[in-house]
Order: structure tokens, then sequence, then C-alpha cells
């Protein structure tokens, strides 16, 4: 086995054992010049939902589904005031409030399929969630960000099927929030005016310590993980 060949193998072996838990990323070839040409971000207000299953059945944690999204906002703010950018908080008003859910709306989907972009080919046109230069001109910047993200909980005496699981919530965020070890999946991606998303990480795991959407600290540290590889 040559040397390189060796360390792929290490590394496959690494992200096994680590169980997935370190993001994974998508990028255009030309990301870090067109974000270098990006002033002002404007930020989403980001979809976050944690889910609570116990023998009564399935509850959506509002309150806390809330905080983890205002902590959220909060980690990436100053992520990116700190890396140079100014940034604004996407408030909806009347007139622009049924293009920001339909946005959102296809943001989510575009997360959701965003793994096979990870290794792109040729025929594969990039990821685009459709102009948004006239919500760009309206709040007056260059990129957005989006995040959606979402857990689900297990109460320790619980007893349930996975049927369950995949019924409450499979339906909305896909089959691999199992209940026996809980699932934490987010996504977050920078997005042009023009729509195209040229950057982007994805998170799906068991649910940490260490980061989680339950606690405002756990909340930026896996905020921050997720924007660790952001070209700056």
């Amino acid at each position: 086995m040559t040397s390189r060949a060796f360390r792929f193998f290490l590394i496959a072996i690494a992200l096994v054992f680590a169980g997935g838990c370190a993001p994974a990323h998508f990028s255009t070839h030309d990301a870090t010049a067109r974000i270098g040409s990006v002033k002002t971000i404007g930020i989403i207000q980001p979809d976050i939902k944690v889910f609570q299953l116990s023998d009564d059945g399935v509850v959506l944690m509002k309150e806390l589904s809330e905080r983890a999204a205002k902590s959220s906002i909060e980690e990436m703010t100053a992520f990116f005031k700190g890396s140079g950018f100014k940034v604004k908080l996407i408030e909806p008003n009347l007139k622009t409030m049924k293009e920001l859910q339909e946005v959102r709306a296809l943001s989510k989907a575009v997360h959701k399929n965003l793994r096979e972009f990870w290794n792109p080919v040729d025929n594969i046109p990039p990821p685009t969630l459709g102009t948004l230069e006239a919500l760009a001109d309206l709040y007056g910047v260059e990129a957005f960000m989006f995040m959606d993200g979402f857990e689900v909980h297990k109460e320790e005496k619980a007893v349930f099927s996975k049927k369950l699981a995949t019924l409450a919530v499979g339906t909305l965020y896909g089959p691999s929030a199992l209940p026996k070890q809980g699932r934490s999946k987010s996504c977050v991606s920078f997005v042009e005016a023009n729509g195209g998303v040229i950057w982007a990480s994805y998170r799906d795991a068991p649910i940490s310590l260490d980061e989680n959407f339950k606690d405002r600290e756990n909340t930026k540290r896996l905020v921050r993980g997720l924007l660790s590889r952001f070209p700056r």
C-alpha cells in the first residue's frame, strides 16, 4: 500500500470510529474568490426543531427550538463579524414574508440533497435556490446564510419502537432519526444573490454532550463546528 493510499485508509478508519460526527462540506472551486467579493451577509432566521419522544408520543419543544435558533444566530453573527463581514438579520415584513417562507423551504429541500454535491461530476449543475436578487437589494446584502436543523431526544425510561420515530420525524427530516440513540442533523449554506449555493456544511450524528441544540453554549459549539472550514 502506498503512503498516500495508507493516509486515506487511516482517515477513513478515523471517520468510522468518530461515528461520522465531523461535518461534511460542499464548496465550489472558486468559493474563496466569490466570497471575497461579499461585504454584507444576510442571516435568514434558522429553522431549528427539537423533539422529545416519550411513551405519550412526540412533542415539539417550541421554546427550546426558538432558543436554539437565537443561539445559532448569535454564533453566526459573531463568526462573520469576526471575519470582517457586515451582518444583517433578515426580518420578514408583509412584503417579503411569503417569499422568505418559500425560499427557506427551498433551502431545506436543497440541504436534504446536498450530499449529492460533495463529489460532483461534470454533468451535475451546482445547487441553486433561484434568484434572490430582489431580496438582496431590498435588504442591502450580497449573500445569505441559511440554516436548519433538528434533534430527536428520548425520555430515559420511555419505551417505543423505531417505527414511531420514523413516522414522527422521518417524514419531515429523513429516516436517520433513530430513537435509541437520538439524532442531531444540521446544515448551513452560503448563498449568493443569484441563488447559487457556493459553500455548505452538513452534520448528521448521534446527539453529542458537547454539541447540541438543548444548551446555549453547546449550540454555539455546534455552529462553530459547522463553520470551521468556511473559506476566509
